[in-house]
């Protein structure tokens, strides 16, 4: 028993540690581990019928007992519950290295992100049966969004605004513009903050989550992938690694929502119209390529990193680093084919 938790916990984590790394594919991670099928039924079983007699119970209404007892039978509740601690376990130990190394290597950091992305479209792609005119219709769509998307933030407003704020509050314009990498003092909060955000931001993050989740179901599409592509992934790194609790209930939420609605659209989408919804999963991930050119001008205002664009390499060692990065990101992932491959023929 010890050890069949134990698996469980392993499991989770590794399966949260690839969730949190954007171009690595949780549902990929829990397929090479066996336990995908089970995952989709589990989560599959998770509606408004189990929402009920959680509720029932709470209230102690009469048979709550043997209605939770069933309900928890039937979504599988010790397994999942065992790999959803292990999977936020990996986020919470991950979140800050993630940070630091975007604010401290934000060339190489995107060069790992660029090769993970390029390198896991051939998940997708080996599952679609049939590319004709429609799925090709389907990608150009989705590419043009994914490029369209991140264009469509003006960073730069949002930069300008924090820096009249920190000058406001420091009375110093307290701003670091950056082609080389920037410095920091290592220090960071592990206090637990409670900052209402915007409605505009709480709607972004709810959003981001749902997609994220619904999205993790898919084999070959990361969760980070899709909260990179609406710019949530930053914000929900930072909002962990700050334990800014407002911004983390939002984001649970969110996943909620995802887990109860979206996740049972893309799995129609995938029963009804599967070589096209995988289609458009490869388009998200061919326009993300754009987000994720590893040479970008950004600034780091308040701990709080903006993109700004894409600039070329400054540097023949910058270029070297990060195509030394890229080639690791990309043997990473064919090793996960290869292990994939073994798994099945095992």
């Amino acid at each position: 028993m010890f050890a069949t938790m134990a698996k469980r916990l392993i499991q989770g984590y590794l399966v949260g540690m690839a969730n949190i790394i954007p171009g690595v594919s949780g549902g990929t991670l829990a397929l090479v581990l066996g336990i995908y099928p089970r995952l989709l039924k589990a989560l599959g079983n998770i509606d408004a019928e189990a929402f009920r007699s959680v509720l029932q119970a709470l209230t102690l209404r009469p048979g709550w007992r043997s209605g939770l007892q069933q309900t928890l039978q039937r979504v599988d509740a010790v397994f999942l519950a065992l790999l959803g601690f292990g999977a936020v376990a990996a986020v919470f130990s991950l979140s800050r290295l993630m940070t630091y190394l975007l604010h401290q290597h934000l060339t190489l950091t995107y060069a790992f992100f660029f090769g993970l992305i390029m390198a896991s479209i051939i998940f997708p792609y080996r599952m679609v049966r049939r590319f004709g005119i429609v799925e090709l219709g389907v990608w150009l769509t989705a590419v043009v969004l994914a490029v369209a998307l991140p264009l469509s933030v003006d960073n730069e407003r949002a930069m300008e605004r924090a820096t009249q704020q920190v000058a406001m509050q420091t009375g110093q314009q307290a701003v670091n513009m950056h082609a080389p990498e920037p410095e920091s003092d290592g220090t960071s909060t592990s206090a637990v903050t409670l900052r209402m955000p915007e409605f505009g931001t709480a709607a972004h993050i709810f959003a981001g989550a749902a997609l994220a989740i619904a999205a993790m179901i898919l084999p070959g599409v990361s969760g980070s992938f899709i909260l990179l592509l609406m710019g949530v992934y930053f914000d929900l790194l930072r909002a962990v690694d700050e334990r800014d609790l407002v911004l983390i209930v939002i984001f649970m939420v969110g996943g909620m929502f995802g887990l109860l609605v979206l996740v049972r659209v893309v799995n129609a989408c995938l029963r009804r119209r599967f070589d096209a919804t995988m289609s458009a999963m490869i388009g998200l991930m061919c326009g993300s390529l754009w987000s994720l050119w590893p040479f970008k001008r950004y600034a780091i205002i308040a701990d709080e990193l903006f993109i700004l664009g894409n600039r070329l390499p400054a540097q023949g060692a910058e270029i070297g680093a990060a195509i030394a990065v890229f080639v690791l990101a990309v043997a990473l992932i064919f090793f996960f084919l290869r292990w994939e491959r073994t798994q099945k023929v095992a």
